[in-house]
């Protein structure tokens, strides 16, 4: 007799383990079977979509840049140049610059021979695309006319934010005198805008050998004990911030301590460039006395911030070396540059005559020696000389000592020149 299938029926079914286990696990197993499949079509599918658009992406790049499909792999790619392709990438950015329809025969000899001199040795830091796309679409600019009352043939500016644009200023055509500034130029359109513009000026003026940003050049290579110098070289190419303040971090862990002693660097950079260079151009076209007034000032407030700077940065060496900055002849001379003290000078002559201009050495090389710039000036004379130091030989440092006696005798004719008490 046939049951009659209420749900009472059911219920009793259930409550007695006598319906169906095995077709609802059979069913269950059909869904789970299903969504897998739809989960694992919808991944391929994505995968897919993905490879097309980077091989779309890989045609442009190899096409725009006229690459073979193995050169595209070499250098289109977003990586840094590896080591082994360096002699391959630094041929393909001559090829680049000898290419470019945009400049002059003249300036791609110039901008050809200083990256074979002195920057093909950096393109391990370099980003391969963006180098080269820089290098292919660079333009140069002469403008002859006034910028911010500059009248003189020796600047320019130049950059990806200036649309790969090197501007000359005050000039029409390329010259002896724009050399300089041309590669200077080339330069920092390699390099990526930064927070930190004084490394970019230091190691630009560090590459092309010049004698410009020498405040900014001492920063650096004071820098160069706490940091190394090839992160500074990376930082220069990339404009990571972290690549610094990571490295200053595990000397003091507080960040920013390290912040504020790149801060003070970059800001005295910065009023360096801002006013003090534009007063003294507008004091030498006589615009107005009033900007005599502002340099002094302007300078006094640099000079702040290099007292901040060297106070923040004697506590970063004292954390990493455990001893005093001044034990080490180049710091105590880059302290004595920075602020006009007489921190190096104890042994040699009283700076009241005795000015030092400048402390150049190779940051970027493995060098311990060091050239100091002095300009003698009584009102009468004004005769400028240098000494080569070598820390680690205390005979040539003595040696330095008895070369500054020498000039005494012969250029100041026997003059009486205090001296400080060692």
């Amino acid at each position: 007799m046939q049951e009659d299938y209420n749900i009472d029926y059911y219920l009793k079914k259930i409550e007695n383990g006598n319906y169906n286990k095995k077709r609802h696990k059979v069913k269950a197993k059909k869904t789970n079977k299903n969504f897998k499949k739809t989960l694992k079509d919808t991944i391929v599918g994505v995968l897919l979509y993905l490879a097309i658009v980077e091989g779309l992406h890989a045609a442009y790049i190899s096409s725009y840049y006229n690459l073979s499909y193995k050169d595209f792999l070499y250098y289109s790619l977003p990586h840094k140049v590896e080591q082994v392709e360096v002699n391959e990438f630094n041929d393909q950015i001559n090829k680049y610059i000898w290419e470019n329809n945009n400049i002059g025969e003249t300036e791609k000899e110039v901008i050809s021979n200083y990256y074979n001199e002195s920057l093909k040795d950096q393109a391990e830091y370099f980003n391969n695309t963006d180098t080269l796309k820089k290098v292919q679409n660079l333009k140069i600019r002469y403008q002859y006319e006034l910028s911010n009352g500059y009248l003189d043939d020796s600047r320019g500016f130049a950059g990806t934010c200036f649309n790969n644009y090197i501007n000359m200023l005050s000039t029409v055509e390329f010259n002896d005198a724009t050399k300089g500034v041309l590669i200077h130029e080339f330069n920092h359109i390699l390099q990526e805008n930064m927070k930190y513009t004084f490394i970019q000026e230091a190691i630009t003026e560090e590459n092309a050998n010049k004698d410009t940003y020498r405040q900014e050049r001492v920063m650096v290579g004071m820098l160069c004990y706490l940091v190394d110098k090839d992160a500074m070289l990376d930082y220069s190419y990339s404009g990571e911030d972290v690549l610094i303040t990571d490295e200053l971090c595990k000397i003091i862990s507080n960040k920013l301590e390290g912040k504020k002693l790149l801060h003070y660097a970059e800001k005295s950079h910065n009023i360096y460039i801002n006013k003090i260079v534009k007063y003294q151009h507008d004091i030498d076209l006589n615009v107005v006395n009033l900007e005599s007034r502002n340099l002094a000032k302007s300078i006094v407030e640099q000079k702040e911030c290099f007292k901040k700077f060297v106070v923040m940065y004697s506590k970063f060496y004292q954390a990493k070396y455990n001893k005093d900055m001044m034990d080490d002849p180049y710091l105590a001379a880059c302290t004595d540059f920075l602020l006009g003290t007489n921190c190096f000078n104890t042994s040699f002559y009283d700076p009241i005559y005795l000015q030092m201009t400048s402390v150049q050495k190779n940051f970027l090389e493995d060098e311990n020696e060091f050239k100091i710039d002095y300009v003698y000036n009584d009102g009468e004379n004004c005769i400028p000389f240098s000494v080569m130091i070598y820390p680690d030989n205390k005979k040539a440092l003595d040696l330095a000592k008895n070369v500054m006696d020498e000039w005494a005798d012969t250029y100041l004719n026997n003059k009486v020149v205090r001296r400080y008490s060692k």
